[in-house]
């Protein structure tokens, strides 16, 4: 019984035990001796549930599912988010690793990296997204099942320039492609860039320029989807609209965002302020630009 990535309590602690054999006791010495890791605990929990319930389901189990009513950890959210200069850093890792000549990154996998840095798509929506669900023309990914069932994508320019300079496998329906067919001849994604993760964060924390220095070593593939949902927030988009680019099922799910919002009030205040003092200093006014006048000239 595997559990979420790099997790796999399940099959350490009830190895080939019946399923009848297993006990809530069992489960709950089971989960609380992951208790270091709260959150993966918790994936492990519901996945162990929905593993009795569908062998219920199939008629192999027909007792009580041990897994119903484990109390579950309380989880602390993420409030990890690349920098500017962390960002930088990531990419320039990527394009290193591409161009380097022992062990090179593959382009897929730098593609999908670079995907998930300006999609805020999940990790894979993204490794199994095909070329015949990407719309370039129309700037969307048009996702049939995702999580949150099916999805479309609004991609910005630069995702869209990315997807059209990418390269394709010819023959191969999948856009983060293996370079090879398989033994039954048949093309397959990509599935685990966790390594090539780990490789990137690395070369990104150890290779330094004049750039600010960085250290990335605990920053989450993840985390580059909070990376996406916090650059809009703080530059002040709405909840709603960030949730809806994410694919947010409800607004709860982007509320975690709502601390990065700047202010209404502090933005007029710091206008007004900044005026005064021009005045005070005897410079002139910063302009203020009519965006919607300057899209009609420039349109």
């Amino acid at each position: 019984m595997a559990g979420p990535e790099g997790v796999q309590p399940a099959q350490k602690s009830f190895g080939s035990m019946k399923l009848g054999n297993v006990t809530r006791a069992d489960v709950v010495k089971w989960h609380h001796g992951m208790k270091a890791t709260p959150t993966e605990a918790n994936r492990s929990l519901l996945l162990l549930h929905k593993l009795f319930a569908m062998a219920a389901l199939w008629e192999w189990h027909a007792g009580p599912n041990p897994a119903h009513g484990v109390p579950k950890f309380k989880e602390t959210a993420r409030e990890r988010y690349p920098t500017a200069p962390e960002l930088y850093r990531i990419a320039k890792a990527i394009g290193d690793l591409e161009r380097a000549t022992k062990y090179p990154l593959s382009p897929y996998v730098g593609l999908a990296l670079r995907l998930l840095l300006l999609t805020g798509c999940r990790k894979d929506e993204i490794l199994t997204l095909k070329w015949e669900n990407v719309d370039t023309d129309a700037a969307v990914l048009r996702l049939p099942d995702s999580k949150t069932g099916r999805k479309t994508v609004v991609l910005s320019a630069a995702a869209v320039d990315l997807l059209k300079r990418a390269d394709r496998q010819n023959g191969s329906p999948w856009v983060v492609t293996r370079d090879r067919r398989d033994a039954a001849g048949e093309w397959r994604h990509v599935v685990n860039v966790a390594k090539a993760w780990e490789r990137v964060k690395t070369e990104a924390s150890t290779k330094q320029d004049k750039q600010p220095t960085v250290n990335v070593t605990d920053l989450h593939l993840h985390d580059l989807r909070h990376g996406f949902a916090s650059v809009g927030v703080s530059g002040g988009l709405s909840l709603p609209l960030v949730g809806a680019l994410l694919g947010h099922a409800d607004q709860a799910s982007t509320q975690r965002y709502s601390h990065l919002q700047t202010d209404p009030l502090k933005i007029a205040a710091d206008r007004i302020g900044g005026e005064i003092l021009a005045a005070m200093n005897g410079t002139p006014p910063a302009d203020v630009v009519d965006l919607d006048a300057a899209r009609n000239r420039t349109g």
